[in-house]
């Protein structure tokens, strides 16, 4: 496997989407980073949008020897290296929605999204991959910027974050380096127990919502060995691989 470091960095202070630039030309350890993005997406197509100033944009190529079926629950490994360095700078409320979301924990029964993770991928089915991981950060998002957005998002600077867009990027360079080299050598398995800990919402209600519409209801029950959502329902337990997953409110 090619070497661990990023060894190249781009700086644009316009782009259409960091991931889109990235996937032209994904050579491994390459990182871009940019200032204002005018086609931000999030999962699913879902317009993702940024701040002049207020956001942390970003995406990284990673090349690994495995192909697709070998990449099973990176999304997540990213999402506990992500976590784990905001709670180092200062965030210590922050959590994790699965299966790529940032939420930052407001009160005792709201949570609101703080940050997301795409990850997007070439190659074969028996490998190499070539990976583009994007991440996108709320810094300090203006009050008005909220009623643009079709759900409740937060801020990382109230929340306590005591360091700086340039060093909290360091940060989770250097972090991702770590845990990238580690999901390649053992997969997801040895870093599930710390997304476990890491989960938003351990106990309460949820509603997992498959890319058709169907709507499963449980309770958490911990994740697989591949990332995949075991929830726990009236009939039994039972696997969620793709969807998304939000608190079932009561009527």
């Amino acid at each position: 496997m090619q070497s661990s470091s990023v060894a190249n960095v781009l700086v644009s202070n316009t782009l259409g989407s960091t991931n889109r630039q990235l996937l032209l030309d994904p050579q491994h350890g390459k990182l871009l980073v940019t200032e204002w993005q005018d086609g931000g997406r999030g999962r699913l197509g879902r317009p993702w949008m940024g701040v002049l100033g207020g956001s942390l944009l970003f995406s990284l190529a990673w090349r690994f020897d495995g192909g697709s079926a070998q990449l099973a629950g990176l999304p997540l490994a990213v999402g506990v290296a992500v976590a784990s360095v905001l709670r180092q700078a200062g965030v210590t409320a922050i959590g994790l929605k699965w299966p790529n979301d940032l939420l930052l924990q407001l009160d005792r029964q709201q949570w609101a999204k703080v940050g997301g993770i795409l990850i997007e991928m070439q190659g074969d089915a028996l490998g190499p991959s070539h990976v583009v991981i994007g991440i996108g950060l709320n810094i300090a998002l203006p009050a008005q910027a909220q009623n643009q957005l079709d759900q409740v998002a937060a801020s990382l600077v109230p929340a306590g974050l005591n360091c700086g867009r340039n060093e909290l990027l360091a940060r989770l360079i250097n972090k991702l380096e770590t845990t990238l080299s580690q999901f390649a050598q053992s997969g997801f398995s040895s870093i599930r127990p710390q997304w476990e800990a890491l989960h938003a919402w351990p106990t309460e209600l949820l509603n997992a919502i498959a890319p058709n519409g169907q709507i499963k209801t449980g309770y958490f029950a911990g994740l697989s060995t591949d990332g995949s959502l075991r929830l726990n329902t009236p009939d039994g337990e039972c696997l969620i691989h793709t969807g998304d997953v939000s608190l079932r409110r009561a009527t």
